[in-house]
Parts: C-alpha cells; sequence; structure tokens
C-alpha cells in the first residue's frame, strides 16, 4: 500500500509508442490530438494518463484559417525532465507560436522513422554552429571566424527550425516553416545558416 499523501504516478514505464511521442515533442513543440492519435497511434488512455502526471497538457489553439478550435498538446517542464531521465534527451525545440510549431509538426510527420530518428531541433543546430565557430578559432582561421561573428552581430545569420538526413540522397535537408511576417533579410539569414552548415535547402 503506497504511503498517505503519495501522488500516484500513471506512467510507471514507457513503450516504444510512448518513446516517438516523447521525441516529437521534443522535435516540434507543440502537437494536435489528430497527430498523436493517427500519426503515432497514441490511445485517448494514454494522452490521458501523461496528461494525469503532469508530462503533457492540453492547450486550446483557434484556428482562424480553419475557423476552429484545435485540441494541442505540448510538454510540461515535468515533461522535459521525464523525457532527460527516460531517454537522455535535452535540446528540446523552443516553441515560437502554437501555428508555427503545428506546421513544423507537419514537417515532422511526413518524414520516415529513419528522417525522424535523425532529426536535429533548432537549439541543437545553434549548438552546432557555435561549435564550428569555436573550432575555427581554435585552428587560426580568424578570417572565417571573424566573418561568423559579423553576421551573428548583424542578425545576418539565423537558424533554422529543423534538419533531418534524407533517405533518398543522405544528405541533411532543412526543415524551416516560412511564414509571411518573414522579410526578405529573415529568409537570406536562413539561407547563410544552412550554406554554413551544410544543409541542404527542399
Amino acid at each position: 500500500m503506497g504511503q498517505r499523501g503519495q501522488k500516484k504516478q500513471y506512467i510507471q514505464k514507457i513503450t516504444s509508442k510512448d518513446e516517438k511521442m516523447l521525441k516529437a515533442f521534443r522535435c516540434c513543440g507543440y502537437l494536435t490530438k489528430d497527430m498523436l492519435k493517427e500519426k503515432l497511434a497514441m490511445s485517448d488512455h494514454r494522452i490521458e494518463n501523461f496528461k494525469r502526471d503532469k508530462y503533457i497538457e492540453k492547450i486550446a489553439y483557434a484556428d482562424k484559417t480553419q475557423n476552429q478550435v484545435i485540441e494541442t498538446y505540448r510538454l510540461t517542464n515535468a515533461g522535459k525532465d521525464f523525457l532527460e531521465k527516460q531517454l537522455g534527451l535535452s535540446n528540446c525545440y523552443r516553441s515560437t507560436s502554437i501555428s508555427h510549431d503545428i506546421e513544423v509538426a507537419q514537417k515532422y510527420m511526413n518524414c520516415s522513422e529513419t528522417e525522424r530518428e535523425s532529426w536535429k531541433t533548432e537549439s541543437k543546430l545553434r549548438e552546432q554552429f557555435d561549435e564550428i565557430s569555436d573550432a575555427l578559432l581554435a585552428e587560426n582561421r580568424f578570417e572565417e571566424y571573424d566573418r561568423l561573428q559579423e553576421y551573428l552581430q548583424e542578425n545576418d545569420v539565423s537558424a533554422i527550425d529543423g534538419s533531418y538526413i534524407s533517405d533518398e540522397t543522405g544528405l541533411e535537408m532543412s526543415a524551416e516553416v516560412v511564414t509571411d511576417s518573414y522579410g526578405r533579410a529573415e529568409i537570406e539569414a536562413k539561407i547563410t545558416f544552412c550554406h554554413i552548415m551544410n544543409i541542404h535547402q527542399n
């Protein structure tokens, strides 16, 4: 019998489906209920248990383009800790907006299993960009290092939403959602980032 006042844990052990769901949240931020059920084969009962343990939370999103309210979910801070503890994964995608994140999730869901496994989040790509910069400095390649620093200072480089290795070509491909609010300079900054990182555009 449990100790008095001890909170019941509904998720005792994670399944392969749970793992796929947690990885998807890590890569995309928000997922719709349809994505959880249709693309990731999660049952209502299992989703509810993750909610009860406060690993995920439900957010109602008013989609003005479709004129409807969509049920979306995201990881809580406890969910991010759970992800790191269970799967050793950090570098969660930093949410931009629900509508943007859902589009990122659409791109993710359209990838194959192996492409999803190779997916890098925006924060991971930023980390790798910093590593490239540090390596240039360590190798005394000051001209290239200064150019990267100049790009950063002038906001001429901007990390993309994600990347993955294409099954078809074996190349690292960009996964970027471009909205109407993006100006030419922002798009150019994304392209520059891809060139530096040797990431190909779709």
